[in-house]
């Protein structure tokens, strides 16, 4: 009987001393659940490996405990960025910069959005705003530098890239850019140089091939614009089909890489070329249709008498070589974050 009590005994201190731990341990659950640094933390992990519909969803519980937590909206930002809701991020990085105005990160990160969506003033603004408050910030010099460059003010561009590249050296990043700049202003060896020096920090970065592979073919050394178009291309960008071609009819007058001279001369007054499938205007004639119609260097041609650009390029490409004087062709561009649409009357090449 002795030992039958005491049997009993244990069973029922066990099952207090369960019943207090489970007691315990649900208090520590709920008091967790109220703080807003365990979703905060939670979130933020789960946005470094890129899973973005959880960290958002963990940050935004963070914001429902703490609506005021300028970290939790600056990373939901970030995290809505990298999967393209560009309106919630701007929303949010807004709402981090209320919370906190001297937010560095929040600056530069609602200037890149605004640069992705070509609305390049804001970005100087933000990037401005950002360097005042961190003058170190290698990103806000880098993006700015691309900014400057979109809009066409290269010494400018080329100021922020430099610092860009004082403040991180071995980042390839600010070397491609600033290889852009030399190459819209016909600089063809710095540009060169530039890309190479990107291509030593990273071997894998296929943007600065393919846009070495435009500066050579500028230069007509074709057989190395070819090599660098290949690579470009094993490395994941889709080279237009139609840039080979102007390669193996390489006899044929070309200023810029896949850009022929019709395009210079067609009678509109401007040219514009494209790193991959994007089609900026590069230059413009000076009192030329183009310039009268209000058509800027860094607008965006998106659509050429009503088709896509890339489709256009593609099948009709041939139709920049049979222009008529008094032929109205229809360009629509994106200008300052707005779509435009112009009618160009072609006049006399000059």
């Amino acid at each position: 009987m002795k030992n039958a009590s005491n049997k009993t005994i244990w069973i029922i201190l066990s099952s207090i001393l369960f019943l207090l731990f489970s007691c315990v341990s649900t208090k520590e659950k709920v008091t967790e659940l109220r703080d807003p640094n365990v979703y905060f933390n939670r979130g933020f992990a789960y946005g470094r490996i890129g899973q973005y519909d959880q960290a958002i969803s963990d940050l935004t519980k963070a914001l429902e405990i703490n609506p005021r937590f300028a970290d939790a909206y600056l990373f939901r930002a970030d995290a809505y960025a990298q999967i393209g809701k560009y309106d919630q991020a701007i929303s949010d990085y807004t709402k981090a910069l209320e919370i906190n105005p001297r937010f560095a990160h929040a600056y530069w990160g609602r200037g890149f959005i605004y640069l992705k969506t070509f609305k390049h003033e804001q970005a100087i603004l933000d990037f401005t705003n950002a360097l005042e408050i961190y003058p170190g910030l290698f990103e806000a010099f880098l993006f700015r530098g691309d900014a400057y460059l979109q809009i066409g003010k290269f010494d400018k561009a080329i100021h922020d890239l430099n610092k860009a590249i004082e403040i991180n050296p071995k980042s390839p990043h600010p070397y491609n850019t600033r290889g852009n700049v030399y190459l819209k202003i016909y600089l063809y060896d710095q540009a060169i140089s530039d890309y190479t020096k990107a291509l030593e920090i990273n071997p894998r970065l296929a943007e600065a091939y393919y846009n070495r592979g435009l500066t050579y073919s500028a230069k007509r050394e074709y057989e190395k614009s070819l090599e660098d178009f290949n690579k470009a291309q094993e490395l994941g960008i889709q080279v237009p089909p139609w840039i080979f071609d102007d390669l193996r009819n390489r006899d044929r007058p070309c200023d810029t890489p896949g850009f022929p001279r019709p395009k210079l001369n067609a009678g509109f007054g401007f040219w514009f070329s494209g790193l991959t499938n994007d089609y900026s205007i590069q230059a413009i004639l000076e009192d030329g249709p183009a310039a009268r119609a209000g058509l800027k260097i860094g607008d965006w041609v998106l659509k050429i008498n009503n088709i896509e650009v890339n489709t256009f390029i593609r099948e009709r490409r041939s139709m920049f070589y049979g222009i008529s004087v008094g032929e109205k062709w229809t360009f629509t561009v994106l200008q300052d974050g707005s779509e435009k649409e112009v009618e160009l009357v072609a006049e006399e090449p000059k």
